[in-house]
C-alpha cells in the first residue's frame, strides 16, 4: 500500500511546463516583428482564408534571405528550444497544387547568419521538413539549436506573394523539474530503499 502511494506522489510530482519565450497569434498587429537590416517588411495581417474570424500572417510581396524577423533577441541558452507553428499553403497552377513559397527558420541577425529549417519543398532542398502545400492548414514542430541569441524569420520566397500563410508561431524551452519535484523524488526514491532494506 505504501509502495503504490509513493508511486502516485510520484507522479503528481509538480513538473514546470516548457517556459514559452514569444509567440504571436497575429490577432493584434505586427508590433513583435521587424523588416531585414531594420528595413520595412512585407508581412500583413490578413483573413484567414478557411476560418471566418482568424487572422494570420501572410506577406504583399515575396523577398529572400528573409523577410520579417522577431524583434527581441530570442536567448539560446535555455534549450533544447522547439519551434511550433501553423502553416497554409494554397497556390494554385492551373488545377495542379504548386510551390507556395513559405519558408521559416531563424537568424543571428537582420538577417546575417541564418538558417531556414522548413520550406516548402520546390522551394529549397537544404531544410529538415517541408511544408505541405495542399489548402489545408498543417502544424508544426521543431527543435532547433542555435548557438547564439537568435531571431524568428519568415518570408514567402515564390510568385505570387499572398498564398503562404502562417499562424500561431510559438517559442518553447525544454519542460523541467520543479523544484518541489526534485526534492519529492530525492524523498520518495530514499525512502523506498529504506523500506526495502527493513524487509
Amino acid at each position: 500500500m505504501l509502495k503504490k502511494c509513493l508511486s502516485v506522489l510520484l507522479l503528481m510530482a509538480p513538473f514546470a511546463m516548457g517556459n514559452v519565450t514569444f509567440q504571436d497569434d497575429f490577432e493584434g498587429d505586427l508590433s513583435q516583428w521587424i523588416g531585414k537590416t531594420n528595413q520595412v517588411h512585407h508581412g500583413v495581417i490578413a483573413d484567414d482564408p478557411l476560418n471566418s474570424g482568424n487572422s494570420v500572417l501572410k506577406f504583399s510581396r515575396t523577398n529572400s534571405s528573409g523577410d520579417i524577423f522577431s524583434t527581441p533577441l530570442l536567448s539560446y541558452q535555455d534549450g533544447p528550444i522547439t519551434l511550433s507553428f501553423d502553416y497554409l499553403g494554397i497556390s494554385d497552377n492551373g488545377g495542379a497544387v504548386a510551390d507556395s513559397g513559405g519558408f521559416v527558420g531563424f537568424s543571428y541577425g537582420l538577417a546575417g547568419t541564418h538558417y531556414w529549417k522548413l520550406a516548402t519543398q520546390g522551394s529549397y532542398s537544404g531544410v529538415e521538413e517541408h511544408l505541405i502545400d495542399d489548402g489545408k492548414w498543417h502544424s508544426y514542430s521543431l527543435v532547433i539549436n542555435p548557438t547564439q541569441d537568435f531571431h524568428i524569420m519568415i518570408e514567402d520566397f515564390v510568385n505570387p506573394a499572398g498564398d503562404a500563410y502562417f499562424d500561431n508561431i510559438k517559442i518553447t524551452n525544454a519542460a523541467v523539474p520543479a523544484p518541489g519535484a526534485l526534492i519529492l523524488g530525492s524523498l520518495g526514491t530514499g525512502l523506498v530503499g529504506w523500506i526495502r532494506r527493513k524487509k
